[in-house]
């Protein structure tokens, strides 16, 4: 069902929202969203999950990127910025530390030579299907090495935290160690 936008000649008035996490996986912005009252309901329901989130509603007034752009098109934003927040509302939680990305899906052969080199169990291989990227015509494969998948965010936090910690003694890159509720798949399988 298509959204009231409210436009008003040549400006547009719409609602985005700012997040930032410390250990989960966030988009960096949600929205755009029509109503005021639309994302404040969408920043009450990620603060119920995560009380520590640092949060901001920010009212677009006037977007000269946004105003171009035909209600169809804010429609399909709203419906990528409400399948964010309907995965970061579900549980479970997986602790994951990144360890390459590829434009072509990852073959269980190949997630075996990753585990081999990364030295993991070949079941702790997990992969995410983002979307194409500017140059790809094929969407881009994420490869995960799955430490917990729990539906306690306490758990999570406490294992991605511990992780990093790990790492950083060893003077590893921390940023890849990340909690998320995207769905992740096997190679060449289902959902985790």
């Amino acid at each position: 069902m298509p959204n009231e936008w409210n436009r008003s000649g040549s400006q547009l008035l719409c609602y985005t929202l700012a997040t930032n996490h410390p250990i989960f996986q966030f988009p960096t912005g949600l929205g755009p969203f029509p109503t005021a009252a639309e994302a404040g309901k969408a920043m009450d329901m990620l603060l119920v999950r995560y009380p520590d989130l640092r949060i901001r509603l920010d009212r677009l007034a006037n977007s000269s990127e946004l105003m171009s752009l035909p209600d169809e098109t804010l429609d399909e934003r709203l419906v990528t910025s409400q399948w964010w927040i309907e995965r970061l509302l579900m549980a479970p939680f997986s602790i994951v530390e990144t360890i390459e990305s590829s434009p072509n899906e990852v073959t269980a052969e190949h997630a075996r030579q990753i585990a081999a080199r990364v030295d993991c169990s070949p079941s702790d291989i997990v992969l995410f299907q983002g979307t194409a990227t500017a140059g790809l015509q094929e969407p881009l494969w994420i490869v995960f090495r799955l430490h917990l998948q729990t539906e306690d965010a306490a758990k999570a936090k406490t294992k991605a935290l511990w992780l990093r910690r790990e790492r950083e003694q060893k003077d590893l890159d921390t940023a890849g160690v990340i909690a998320t509720t995207l769905p992740l798949y096997y190679p060449a399988s289902e959902p985790v």
